[in-house]
């Protein structure tokens, strides 16, 4: 899914959900894999964010969110391959966060 981001430092500080700008409060973790981009964001509410940029069109997508205390990443945006049909990235933090192949 496509979201708004805007940045300082050129970390995510604020980004659109829907009709909501949603502050970050922390960045958890990021990582750079030639031209993209991901950070794993902390927002006020206690959910975690990770978002992905892609330096070659400045796109931002949203890749996956947890709820408060959740272990599970729900990923956002259209499947196109059956659940079955997952990749892991592991940040560099260690934490693995798993997602569907779009």
């Amino acid at each position: 899914m496509k979201i708004q981001v805007q940045c300082r430092g050129g970390e995510p500080r604020t980004f659109l959900i829907g009709a909501r700008w949603l502050h970050v409060t922390s960045v958890l973790d990021r990582v750079a894999d030639n031209s993209v981009r991901r950070f794993r964001l902390l927002v006020a509410d206690g959910r975690e964010f990770v978002l992905r940029h892609d330096a070659r069109s400045d796109d931002w997508q949203l890749a996956a969110v947890r709820g408060p205390g959740s272990r599970f990443w729900g990923v956002t945006g259209k499947r196109s391959a059956p659940a079955t049909a997952a990749t892991t990235t592991r940040l560099r933090s260690g934490r693995a966060v798993t997602g569907y192949v779009h």
